[in-house]
């Protein structure tokens, strides 16, 4: 029993010591960020991580423990039987700890369940990566893998298949001592606190916070309780919560500054949705020269929101924010629940009932995060996606580049009965940017110039034609992107997006600076062609009387920017990580994220 005993602790050791070179990838691989930090706060990544290696590491040798006490007593389990359980948790773990260090180049945040949500379709779901990033993430799983694999099969062999004969009760006591101490491992505490995220954040960066969480447990963690977010963010009862919120959302009024030019009724409503088209990027210069010289132009036509926030940083939610003003929420996805997402309200059924044709075109696969369900189950006519077109051209990775749509999609809206609704979602300016060489090195940068080319030949050539006079035309950003690189997920600066109202039929240029958030796009929209707005209760109109003000949400948190500044609160650390801890703001965030859950709830 004391060899068996001494392979479980060796068995332990080499666990945590694979969890700490999962970290030291995550470092190296993430190295444009690490660089930033100092080698004490990198070491402090390692101490801080611990806590919560060591609860991993107690889940994964507490049935090796059990293992012990069953060969008390009956007979031994064989050396295979481990060796198969070790190999297991090594192929899993591998791929956690692989897959939190690929996606966080892109989420910003450690492993959590959001993963699953856009695994439906595993094919769509890894298309940001190039071919040199997957063959780096397989590369990085098969060397966590075939290392963790080795290490256990040379330790295992420490372990002795045969029933212990004497001593029993004493091992027993032993045992049961190191089942309780595995225990309190698992636990993370003696206090009434248990193993959490937040255990292991130490610094107001981040990065260093979320280098030291254990993918594993952040996601089985965040796993067990994805059903518990509406209840974690219950601030206020019911009543409160309802009184606080009327307050926020004031008094619902079509009244608007008069916009369109005089004798339009009923306008066609064009809806450009561009991917990934964050302001820092599209306003970024290199030597001088604009990375989206073309929106520059555009934005001096019409009604101009500089200072606009998404509600989210995924395609899935910020369509929803456009055209259901429904805001995002922190780690799920409505949008991936259909029996809800359908009962939502919606710019197009709205319109629909107005009697306009509406009409929804994307290059790329419609059936990703079960978008088309939410598009038809709210008043979308007629759907074209990647499996609609059969066009000549090549395609990118994620369907047809934007240059190929523009001119489907110019030929699309002349082909539309009026008054119409149709939208176009553009896709080039997303990972992993494989676009025509614009002139620029950045690969990002780059394909917001190609974007920007592409979407000004659809407004450019539109203008040329009489559509235009009887046409609204918008352009809005699903998401922001992460720029400049670097940029903390949670910041204001990551979500701000431009909204651009334009068109034949809108008859005044205007620039409005207050914070808007991406869910006033529907009421905006609707008070303009004269339709209540009534049923989207997250959404104001821009263009009134009521005081605006951007609010976003990120991973476990939320952002609230007004004209008197920003309040940025994360409940993983529970506490405010950028500006002032304004009571107003606070109320805000704090109704906003409590009100979304609510009425999830209710659909």
């Amino acid at each position: 029993m004391k060899r068996n005993l001494t392979a479980v602790f060796v068995i332990v050791l080499a666990t945590i010591i694979f969890m700490v070179a999962g970290r030291i990838c995550f470092l190296f691989i993430n190295a444009g960020l690490s660089s930033e930090c100092t080698i004490k706060e990198l070491l402090c990544t390692f101490i801080y991580g611990l806590k919560l290696d060591i609860t991993v590491t107690g889940y994964i040798c507490a049935p090796l423990f059990i293992v012990l006490l069953w060969n008390l007593w009956l007979p031994a389990l064989k050396r295979g039987v481990i060796k198969t359980y070790l190999i297991m948790i090594s192929v899993v773990g591998a791929a956690m700890l692989s897959s939190n260090i690929i996606m966080y180049q892109y989420w910003g945040f450690p492993l959590d369940s959001t993963i699953i949500q856009y695994l439906k379709t595993p094919s769509a779901a890894f298309l940001s990566a190039t071919w040199a990033e997957a063959i780096k993430s397989i590369a990085l799983f098969a060397l966590l893998s075939f290392v963790m694999i080795l290490l256990y099969s040379i330790v295992v062999k420490i372990y002795k298949p045969s029933r212990t004969s004497s001593g029993k009760y004493l091992w027993a006591i032993i045992l049961i001592i190191c089942c309780g101490v595995d225990f309190l491992a698992i636990r993370g505490s003696v206090t009434a606190s248990v193993a959490n995220v937040s255990q292991v954040y130490f610094s107001n960066n981040n990065f260093l916070n979320h280098a030291a969480v254990n993918p594993v447990f952040s996601f089985l963690n965040s796993l067990t309780n994805a059903d518990d977010k509406g209840e974690q963010y219950m601030f206020y009862t019911e009543a409160e919560r309802e009184s606080l919120f009327s307050k926020i959302r004031g008094e619902k009024s079509n009244n608007t500054l008069s916009v369109l030019r005089p004798g339009i009724e009923n306008p066609n409503v064009i809806l450009i949705i561009a991917e990934s088209f964050g302001t820092t990027a599209i306003n970024h210069q290199i030597h001088s020269r604009c990375v989206a010289p073309n929106f520059q132009r555009l934005k001096n036509n019409g009604i101009f929101f500089s200072n606009a926030y998404a509600s989210s940083f995924r395609t899935d939610r910020g369509v929803i924010a456009i055209l259901s003003g429904f805001p995002a929420q922190t780690t799920s996805s409505i949008m991936k629940t259909p029996a809800k997402s359908r009962h939502l309200p919606s710019i197009s059924g709205a319109l629909q009932s107005k009697g306009y044709h509406t009409s929804y075109v994307h290059g790329g696969d419609l059936n990703f995060t079960d978008m088309s369900s939410y598009l038809y189950g709210t008043g979308f006519d007629k759907l074209t996606g990647l499996k609609d077109l059969n066009l000549s051209a090549k395609q990118g990775k994620w369907g047809y580049k934007d240059d190929i749509m523009a001119d489907y999609f110019l030929d699309h809206i002349q082909k539309q009965e009026e008054p119409f609704m149709t939208v176009w979602q553009t896709l080039s300016s997303h990972e992993p940017f494989d676009v025509p060489d614009m002139g620029i090195e950045d690969k990002m940068l780059n394909s917001m110039a190609f974007a920007d080319r592409s979407i000004a030949k659809v407004v450019d050539t539109l203008s040329t034609t009489d559509i235009w006079e009887r046409s609204i035309v918008i352009i809005v950003a699903d998401h922001a992107y992460a720029f400049p690189y670097g940029i903390a997920h949670s910041a204001p600066e990551r979500h701000q997006i431009p909204i651009l109202i334009t068109g034949g039929a809108i008859g005044v240029n205007e620039v409005i600076e207050k914070p808007v958030s991406q869910t006033d796009l529907a009421a905006t929209l609707l008070c303009m062609v004269g339709t209540s707005s009534e049923e989207f209760i997250f959404s104001r109109n821009a263009l009134g009387e009521l005081p605006t003000f951007g609010y976003y949400v990120f991973n476990n948190g939320f952002g609230v920017v007004d004209k008197t500044g920003v309040t940025v609160y994360d409940y993983t650390q529970n506490k405010v990580i950028e500006g002032t801890e304004s009571s107003s703001r606070m109320v805000r965030g704090r109704v906003m994220l409590q009100t979304t859950y609510t009425q999830i709830g209710k659909l």
